[in-house]
């Protein structure tokens, strides 16, 4: 978890410096510069957890914050530089505020601009924040943002500003995020030319979904079928809560219906590679092309959220139409294994296809 950060409360910059700070949402890119801030001396010093962060936990933590609908993690920047980032968790009653300022930044009055600018994006909602008591800096920065201390835990002290709603403050200013375009990514949501990806939510799983998977048409060669949604919404809650699979809701752009699934993973984070598997479990949208189209989309996801180097898949040699749209997607054929799987009690052929990232994706840190 990001923690809350040292920060003097004098400051250096000038309000105009201040005033060009804005937002933006965190992407895998960020991964090494995050770990660097989170295992700076003194942000270790102001967490909860002192330990260094070892790379492959980084990047399991980073995975699962970046697809969690509950969770804003966001970089703030200073005319297109990273000074620092703000994450947000919203709870059932309250949003929690975590902050970190980068080294080379602190002392400039950043933090009280960046957790306001953060506030602003949930003023409707009461608001919390944790923070150590020997980090006066930061209590600072949470009483300049209107929070109060409630409470004393330990080491810890609890603060909170009331629900509050943004009548045109001098603070606020919008989060920038890119207008939804051909395949461009929109806070938690990928677009492509007739379809959107998102974080596949429980919500998502009721008896339509069900029904996809009770259909011998459409799972005829998948392994997975004939599950409950309570199942189903099990094994979306174990994916997250291992990092080792992700599931993303394919949606039509034009209406938003759910029409079926990509699956990331499992994820092989010491090799950075990765399964990728699509069904379109509405048959209504079959034979349009969304499959291939979905593929694409979700391998950008894969390369881009989780900086994978490699996607693989194996696909049963009956199975035209899936090879079809996966090298429609952009994956290339790389083998056949002969006579690998029984199907029905009869051998049969599985073709081995990939995709690779033609993207830089980030190098693991020295740990």
């Amino acid at each position: 978890m990001i923690e809350m950060r040292s920060e003097p409360a004098c400051t250096t910059a000038s309000a105009g410096a201040a005033d060009r700070l804005a937002l933006r949402a965190a992407t895998i890119g960020d991964a090494q510069l995050l770990m660097q801030w989170r295992n700076d001396p003194q942000t270790r010093a102001n967490s909860h957890d002192r330990g260094a962060v070892k790379w492959d936990s980084h990047m399991h933590w980073l995975g699962k914050v970046l697809v969690d609908p509950s969770c804003d993690l966001l970089i703030a920047e200073l005319d297109g530089v990273p000074v620092g980032t703000v994450r947000i968790d919203r709870g059932t009653d309250e949003s929690t505020l975590s902050w970190t300022i980068a080294p080379e930044w602190r002392g400039r009055g950043f933090g009280r601009r960046m957790v306001r600018l953060a506030s602003e994006r949930v003023s409707g909602r009461p608001l919390r924040a944790d923070i150590r008591q020997d980090n006066v800096a930061s209590q600072a920065i949470a009483r300049a943002a209107g929070f109060e201390m409630t409470e004393t835990h330990g080491q810890m002290t609890e603060w909170h500003r009331e629900r509050q709603e943004t009548r045109g403050a001098p603070f606020a200013a919008p989060i920038e995020m890119p207008h939804a375009r051909e395949d461009e990514r929109v806070d938690d949501r990928y677009y492509a030319a007739r379809l959107f990806l998102r974080p596949l939510l429980e919500s998502d799983i009721n008896e339509r979904y069900a029904a996809w998977f009770a259909d011998p048409s459409v799972t005829q060669f998948l392994e997975s079928r004939n599950f409950s949604t309570e199942e189903s919404k099990a094994y979306l809650r174990a994916g997250h809560e291992t990092g080792r699979y992700f599931m993303y809701a394919v949606c039509l752009k034009q209406t938003g219906v759910h029409v079926g699934n990509v699956k990331i993973g499992p994820i092989n984070r010491t090799h950075q590679i990765a399964d990728l598997v699509t069904v379109i479990g509405d048959r209504s949208c079959w034979g349009q092309g969304l499959a291939a189209e979905a593929i694409a989309l979700g391998s950008r996801v894969a390369f881009e959220m989780f900086g994978l180097r490699k996607l693989h898949g194996a696909i049963l040699a009956a199975n035209t139409g899936s090879l079809k749209a996966y090298t429609r997607g952009g994956w290339t054929v790389e083998g056949r294994l002969r006579d690998h799987y029984l199907v029905d009690g009869a051998p049969m052929d599985v073709i081995l296809v990939s995709c690779f990232n033609d993207r830089p994706w980030p190098t693991p840190a020295a740990t």
